[in-house]
């Protein structure tokens, strides 16, 4: 696949609740306020381009954003300082980070991630 496939996130924007959770799925937030929900797809819709289907086995990022609707899973997304990763419909994928992505992605949600 090309180093420049879209993920659509669109579908998204259904989500009721965003689990902030580790690598290893301990919670650490749960945001259930629908203004940033939507603001957080919307950041994630401008950065739909540019994504790639990772070679062998998947990144697990420190920190991941998990959907929900209904109780029911819609994917995640983790973004570190250099990378960014999406399970969405099946497939992994991955993305270049830009610099500031995660520090602008969690102020989004609330956090202060200072010099991140």
């Amino acid at each position: 696949m090309s180093a420049d496939t879209t993920v659509d996130f669109s579908d998204l924007r259904r989500a009721d609740t965003v689990r902030i959770t580790t690598n290893m799925n301990v919670e650490l937030a749960r945001v259930e306020n629908p203004q940033t929900i939507a603001a957080v797809v919307d950041w994630l819709c401008e950065r739909s381009h540019g994504w790639s289907v990772p070679p062998g086995s998947a990144m697990v990022l420190d920190d991941r954003l998990n959907f929900y609707a209904d109780g029911r899973t819609m994917g995640n997304v983790g973004v570190a300082s250099t990378v960014m990763t999406a399970h969405r419909k099946g497939r992994f994928y991955q993305r270049p980070a830009e610099p500031g992505d995660r520090r602008e992605l969690f102020a989004l949600l609330g956090f202060d991630l200072g010099d991140d």
